[in-house]
C-alpha cells in the first residue's frame, strides 16, 4: 500500500468506528479493534474488543442518539504500525431529551492486519463539554463513568 492508501484506510477506520457507535452496530464497532486491543476512556482501561464494546454499550445505553463528528486524523505510519490523533465533537441526546456536547481527542496506536488497519490502543481525552457529564454514567451503576465514547 502507498502512504496515501494507508492514510485513506485510517480515515475509513475512524469513520467506521464513529458510524458504528452512532448506529449501535456493535459488530461493526468490534471490527475496528485488534483482538489484543486496549482502550483507555479517561482512566477506565479495558482490554480486548469484548470489554471495550461492553463499556460502550453501557455508556451509550442512556442515549437515544449520538452523533460523532471526526476531524481528519494526523497519521504517521512505520511499516505495519502507526499512530493517529483525531479530534471529535460528539453530540449525545438522552432518552429524556437532554443534550451533552463533548469535544475530545483520540490518541490511537494502529496496526495493519491482513483485514486492514485496526485500533491496537485507543486513548480518549475529553477536552471540553457543554451539558451534564452525569449523562455519561455507566448504565446500571452509581456515579459517573470515567469513560466516554
Amino acid at each position: 500500500m502507498s502512504e496515501t492508501d494507508d492514510y485513506v484506510a485510517i480515515i475509513r477506520l475512524q469513520q467506521k468506528y464513529a458510524h458504528a457507535v452512532d448506529t449501535k452496530n456493535w459488530q461493526a464497532a468490534a471490527g475496528c479493534f485488534h483482538a489484543g486491543s486496549r482502550a483507555d476512556y479517561r482512566g477506565n482501561v479495558l482490554d480486548g474488543p469484548e470489554a471495550i464494546l461492553g463499556h460502550l454499550k453501557s455508556v451509550l445505553a442512556g442515549f437515544q442518539l449520538t452523533q460523532h463528528h471526526m476531524s481528519v486524523p494526523q497519521f504517521e505510519a512505520d511499516g505495519d504500525q502507526g499512530t493517529a490523533v483525531t479530534y471529535v465533537i460528539a453530540n449525545h441526546i438522552s432518552h429524556g431529551g437532554e443534550q451533552l456536547l463533548v469535544g475530545a481527542r483520540y490518541d490511537d496506536e494502529v496496526v495493519r492486519l491482513s483485514q486492514g488497519w485496526r485500533f491496537q490502543q485507543r486513548r480518549t481525552t475529553i477536552l471540553w463539554h457543554q451539558g451534564d457529564m452525569e449523562l455519561l454514567k455507566v448504565s446500571g451503576t452509581e456515579g459517573i463513568s470515567r469513560g466516554g465514547a
